[in-house]
């Protein structure tokens, strides 16, 4: 296997474990039935300390290769070519899906379209335009302002305080991409020893106000306290990313070409038709199937079954992740899916 095509396949590999545990923590999220705060689960806590930050960071590694090969006007329309049309079309669809209960939405009183779901599209986005300015200017000074003002920048685009969260790791992932002695497959041990180490110690102190979803950027009662919980959550993100980039860059060798390494990845490669998907087809319909589940078997209390409740939630991801494959590979055979998606 050459060097660009290992490459490729780790990446995909990184893409298709982000975007499984993303749908495992929606599992985890909807399944419960409002039984006890998800926020405060340990595997919760974990996934969503660096799942999206590891996805960020990957699309800025990308970026940076699709910056090389154009001029700035021609870098800003392909990004927004090959994802404004995905976050326009991927609502549509999901309006599509979720229409047959639009209908008994009266009857559900918690039950909502739920179309923002879209909003990781609308941050690499941001992060890429603004970003473009700052690749193709020569100065490295004006290029560094440019850099730093684009924290400010990305939030004039829709979904704000996703966009401020996730820029700095697009950032990341596009300067590691320009450091020619940098590979994802091959990270070092000192980084990987001291990342985790980091990263399970921060994990300890891991609060519910650290969710972007519960303190939103700036977010604290003082600027003490938010800048805390902001530089906290930024960090907690990169230690994770580059902890599961190392231990997965260690054992890759081992499982090159066995069925998990093949599951991951086809999730990695599909990672934006999954993405789309899921926003109406788990996020939408899961919470109300396990609603109407749970009040035929009232007896459960998910609080006394913690871990066989992990165990169910990673099996449900699971399965949901061979139907949406399923659904996608439907797609491309009747030549749907490059409509929809847009490649």
């Amino acid at each position: 296997m050459n060097s660009q095509k290992q490459k490729s396949d780790f990446i995909n590999l990184l893409r298709g474990l982000a975007i499984f545990l993303m749908l495992w923590g929606h599992c985890i999220q909807y399944c419960c039935g409002g039984q006890f705060d998800f926020f405060e689960d340990n595997v919760f806590k974990a996934i969503y300390s660096f799942h999206m930050p590891l996805f960020m960071v990957i699309s800025g590694y990308l970026f940076h290769f699709s910056a090389q090969k154009r001029k700035l006007v021609e870098l800003i329309q392909y990004k927004a070519k090959s994802l404004l049309y995905p976050i326009l079309m991927g609502n549509v669809v999901n309006f599509v899906l979720i229409l047959p209960f639009v209908l008994m939405i009266r009857r559900e009183n918690n039950l909502g379209l739920q179309l923002d779901g879209l909003w990781f599209l609308w941050s690499v986005l941001s992060a890429s335009v603004v970003l473009s300015f700052a690749v193709k200017c020569k100065n490295k000074v004006i290029q560094f302002l440019l850099i730093i003002l684009g924290l400010a920048a990305v939030a004039l685009f829709p979904c704000r305080e996703m966009n401020i969260w996730m820029y700095p790791y697009f950032v990341v992932g596009w300067m590691l991409a320009g450091n020619s002695r940098f590979c994802f497959a091959k990270l070092t041990n000192i980084i990987g020893l001291v990342s985790t180490i980091c990263f399970v110690v921060m994990l300890l102190f891991f609060a519910k106000k650290y969710y972007i979803y519960t303190s939103g950027i700036f977010g604290g009662r003082m600027l003490i306290e938010s800048l805390q919980i902001d530089f906290y959550r930024w960090f907690v993100g990169f230690f994770g990313s580059a902890t599961v980039v190392w231990a997965f860059s260690l054992a890759y060798k081992r499982f090159n070409g066995c069925l998990l390494d093949v599951f991951l990845q086809l999730l990695g490669k599909n990672s934006l038709s999954i993405y789309i998907l899921q926003s109406s087809l788990l996020s939408f319909y899961l919470p109300v199937i396990a609603r109407n589940l749970l009040k035929h078997v009232s007896w459960i209390n998910w609080n006394e079954y913690i871990l066989a409740y992990w165990v169910i939630t990673f099996v449900v991801a699971f399965l949901y992740s061979l139907l949406i494959l399923k659904i996608v590979k439907l797609l491309k055979k009747n030549n749907v899916h490059a409509l929809i998606f847009g490649r």
